[in-house]
Parts: structure tokens; C-alpha cells; sequence
């Protein structure tokens, strides 16, 4: 539990506080015990309806109204209960009490709610149980109003048709729920108090997870915590609802409360938003989000991470900085467990722009290991012809041939590009000659089915084949360039 989340008991002491001064000195007095209050528990059903009998006793039907519907979703038993309390009945006439329930049961639409795990991370959020509580979740999952957009979605589990969705679950085969809408537009007709009571009565058979419910349109954000079956809720209050302004409200606060699991999530986010800014964004948003990961406090017991150096070297890259990037790959291929692209760029960049050709062919070895990738072919081929084994050479790219489609020739348009870029025009033949034979077959294989066809227009087909024909121009060009390279020798 974390230093700005309360415990069972001084949650209970800080509302009983609160109502107290409600009761005997009025909202003025109670409201900065109700704020704090409710930052720890913002659907908190008793202090509900302490304030909607308080708004009675003023006699404010709107405000009354806002508190009564939050208690009757929370628990519908509290209609009678409120409708029937004296203070209710003394307050308001039969006209106004009929006017305010039909006004509570109002369809209306709320904020649709992003979920995201900080630990473990994942987006969706993922709330997993044990075997033990199966039956219990079975009951709670068929109570909920499936008529609404509700949010405990359960995915398609393995060996079902499409037509099994609609089919009763069978809990026997599930051990969690995932916390998401499935709705177009930014809102929803489910009331946020629902979710968080939902949460509250299930929270014993839940495993430990922690999360950020972040409502659309809102300036606030929920985390949540449930540890040891206890549900734990701060209400974060940010200044907009932008996620780069909530995000920077999280990277202040792992400074005010040092947290590990906070600081790992605020630095993957930034490094996700680093990584976009590199593809398409401008040099000043990538220094941006360079600094604020520079300015996170140091991890304590993270393994050192690969994709920040990667990053930093993908920068370098695009910059033209090969030396620069061909570091930084380096240091990524050195941290705790890199990935396949740490050492797919890598490889590629030592086959292109280094000596370092058994470093390569390594390299790219261990990612087709990871990840089987056509791609890789021809710069492991590329590394072959730099080291003057020839024979190697062409057996990588008689594979890489195979496995092209025909449609996706172009591919093998890019691999001749590249060797005859890099000064191996034999190799670059026979990618070329590969292409255009495959450009032949797709171009047959077009207007068969183009006088065929009886589903789509002929100016699908015919788009298609004058695409084809600018790849046709694309592999002449190539092959005339080897042939006026070989003419000058």
C-alpha cells in the first residue's frame, strides 16, 4: 500500500469524522473532511446518504437527487430507505419525492473510462482469480446489468466458435475478468459508482493488481489498488484530462512518494511516447520526453532496460548518425533481457555501415531465433558477400525468394536496391530477376481474376494492375542500372 492511500480504519475514522461535523455543524464545517474524504473512497455509500439527507433538511431537490441516484446504484434497497427516512418525508411532498425519483432513474450518459494496469502493466487491465473463487465470481458476473455498457468483459477462450460468445460462460475455463468498454464515442450508460461497487464487493477474490481508471473528459483520475483481497482508491486530481498532462501529475508524484512500480510505469510511458515522437513527431518532442525519462528518479531494483539505449540509437539513425546509433544498439544488446529488435537493428547495422560482419551475422542469427523474419535474410546475405562467402550468400537468398509472396514482390524490388547500392550487383541480379518473374505471375494472375470476377468492379483490378506496372518500371530501372554498371567496366 502506498504512502498516499489510507487503510481500512483511517478511512472509516476520516468519513465517520466528516459526517459527525455534517450532523453538528453543517456542510461548511464538514466539507474539507468530505473532500479528503473522498479522494480515498469517492462512492463511499454511507457518507451518500448522510448528504442526501443533509440536502433534504435544505431542501435542494438537485442536489438530493445527484446523491440519491448515487446510493441507488450502489444498492437499490437504499430507494425505499431514503424515500422512507422522516427527514425525506417531512422535507419534500409526494409530487416532488414521485418528480425526483423518476428524475434519478433517468437514462443518462457518463464519461467512458480508460483502464490501465501499472502493475502488473498491461492495457487492458486484467483482474485474475483463483480457482477458488469461481463459483463466487459465476454469482457476482450473472447479478451485473449485462443491458449495459458494463465493463467486465470476458475474452473468447481458446477452442470456442464465434457463435460460443453468445452462449453462457462457462467459468471452468476462465481465471479473469478484463476491465473494458466495447463502445463507439466517449461515453457510456454506466454509472462509475456501479464499477467501483462492483470492485468493492469482489475485491477478496481478486489477486493483487494495481491500476488507473481515467475517465474521458474529466480532470481526475482513479488509481487503485487491491492487495491482499483489500480494495484501496486515491482520487488523483489533474488539471486537464489530457493524457500527457495526467502523465505529468504521475511523474511529479514519484518524486513527492517514491514508488517503484509508479516510476517503472511513468518511464514506459514516456519511453512509448519517445518512440512515437522519433517516428513522426518533431526534434524538440523527442528532446522532450529525453529529458523528463533523464529527470525520473533512478531505478533501485530494475534490471537495466534495452529500449531507452535503443531508442537513442533509432534517433541517431534517423539523424545519420550511424557511429552514434551503432553505440547505442550495443549498450541495448548489453542491458537485461533485449529484444528482437535491439538485435535486429543491430545486426543490420553492423551488416551495412560496420566490418563488424561475424558480429552480424550473430546478431541477426539470435533474432530470427526470437522472431522468424523474411526480412532478415537479405542483410544476413549482405554479411555473407562482405566476408566473401559466397555460396552462403546464396543460400540465404534462394530461402528469402521462397518466401516471398508474389503480391509482395516489392520486397524483393527493396533487397535488390540494397546490394546494388552496396556494391554487389550479381546478388542484385538475381533479386531483380526473382521480381520480375514474380511480377509477371501477379500481373496473370490479376486479369484472370479480373474477367472472372463478379464481386468487385474492374477498376479494383485495374488499380491494382497499374500499381503493379510501376513496380514492372521500378525492377526494368534496376536491372538497367547493373547493365550500364557492367557495360562500363
Amino acid at each position: 500500500m502506498y504512502n498516499y492511500f489510507k487503510s481500512v480504519h483511517e478511512l472509516e475514522r476520516l468519513f465517520q469524522q466528516a459526517i459527525d461535523t455534517l450532523r453538528r455543524q453543517g456542510l461548511d464545517a464538514a466539507k474539507i473532511f468530505l473532500e479528503e474524504a473522498f479522494r480515498h473512497d469517492p462512492y463511499n455509500l454511507a457518507a451518500h446518504v448522510e448528504l442526501a439527507l443533509y440536502y433534504a433538511t435544505v431542501k435542494n431537490k438537485e442536489r438530493f437527487t445527484h446523491h440519491f441516484s448515487i446510493c441507488c446504484h450502489i444498492d437499490g434497497v437504499y430507494q425505499e430507505i431514503i424515500l422512507g427516512n422522516t427527514t425525506v418525508v417531512q422535507s419534500f411532498s409526494q409530487e416532488e419525492m414521485a418528480e425526483m425519483l423518476v428524475a434519478s432513474k433517468e437514462k443518462k450518459q457518463y464519461p467512458l473510462l480508460r483502464f490501465v494496469a501499472i502493475s502488473p502493466m498491461s492495457e487492458p487491465v486484467f483482474l485474475h482469480f483463483d480457482p477458488a473463487w469461481k463459483i463466487e465470481l459465476e454469482k457476482f458476473y450473472y447479478t451485473l446489468d449485462h443491458t449495459k455498457d458494463n465493463c467486465f468483459a470476458i475474452d473468447k477462450r481458446v477452442g470456442e466458435t464465434p457463435a460460443d460468445q453468445y452462449q453462457e460462460v462457462d467459468f471452468t475455463k476462465i481465471d479473469s475478468f478484463r476491465l473494458q468498454y466495447h463502445v463507439a464515442g466517449f461515453t457510456v450508460s454506466h454509472p462509475p459508482e456501479c464499477l467501483h461497487a462492483a470492485l468493492r464487493q469482489i475485491s477478496y477474490c481478486i489477486n493483487d493488481v494495481r491500476f488507473l481508471i481515467m475517465p474521458h473528459g474529466e480532470n481526475y483520475m482513479d488509481e487503485v489498488e487491491i492487495s491482499n483481497g483489500i480494495l484501496y482508491v486515491y482520487r488523483h486530481l489533474t488539471e486537464t484530462n489530457h493524457f500527457d498532462d495526467r502523465l505529468e501529475y504521475l511523474f511529479q508524484n514519484v518524486w513527492l512518494y517514491p514508488d517503484e512500480e509508479l516510476l517503472v510505469w511513468v518511464y514506459h510511458q514516456y519511453l512509448g511516447s519517445l518512440f512515437h515522437s522519433i517516428e513522426y513527431g518533431t526534434a524538440d518532442k523527442v528532446q522532450h520526453y529525453l529529458d523528463k525519462i533523464n529527470l525520473l528518479p533512478s531505478f533501485q531494483h530494475t534490471p537495466k532496460d534495452p529500449w531507452l539505449p535503443y531508442a537513442k540509437g533509432k534517433w541517431a539513425l534517423k539523424n545519420g548518425n550511424t557511429e552514434t546509433a551503432l553505440d547505442y544498439f550495443k549498450e541495448a544488446a548489453r542491458s537485461t533481457n533485449p529484444g528482437f529488435e535491439v538485435y535486429r537493428e543491430l545486426g543490420k547495422l553492423q551488416a551495412l555501415h560496420a566490418t563488424e560482419y561475424p558480429q552480424s551475422m550473430q546478431n541477426l542469427t539470435i533474432a530470427m531465433e526470437m522472431k522468424d523474419q523474411a526480412a532478415m535474410y537479405p542483410y544476413r546475405a549482405l554479411a555473407w558477400c562482405k566476408m566473401a562467402l559466397w555460396a552462403d550468400a546464396d543460400k540465404e537468398l534462394v530461402t528469402y525468394i521462397n518466401e516471398i509472396d508474389p503480391r509482395l514482390h516489392e520486397q524483393l524490388i527493396d533487397a535488390g536496391r540494397l546490394f546494388l547500392d552496396a556494391g554487389f550487383p550479381v546478388q542484385a541480379t538475381t533479386l531483380l530477376q526473382a521480381a520480375l518473374e514474380m511480377n509477371k505471375r501477379y500481373e496473370n494472375e490479376l486479369l484472370e481474376t479480373k474477367n472472372n470476377s463478379y464481386y468487385l468492379r474492374a477498376e479494383f483490378y485495374d488499380k491494382l494492375l497499374a500499381e503493379n506496372a510501376q513496380k514492372y518500371t521500378a525492377i526494368n530501372a534496376g536491372l538497367d542500372k547493373i547493365n550500364q554498371k557492367n557495360n562500363s567496366l
